[in-house]
């Protein structure tokens, strides 16, 4: 598909964060640490997996949708 990694430190702040594979890269971080990479008006988390729970995500002032 001709993409590249980036690394996360490279990408701008984003307006939501999309969980949809449980890397246990991913899951080695607390939401807390996710939360850095969201733009100051993005407070959306998809998190498929259920990785998180909806109260900490509240707790951080984010949305938190799930199914």
């Amino acid at each position: 598909y001709g993409l590249e990694l980036a690394q996360a430190s490279a990408v701008p702040p984003v307006d939501a964060i999309v969980f949809a594979v449980p890397h246990k890269a991913y899951k080695d971080l607390s939401l807390e640490s996710w939360k850095k990479y969201l733009h100051p008006t993005g407070k959306l988390v998809i998190d498929f997996k259920k990785m998180f729970t909806k109260s900490d995500a509240e707790a951080l002032g984010l949305y938190y949708w799930t199914i």
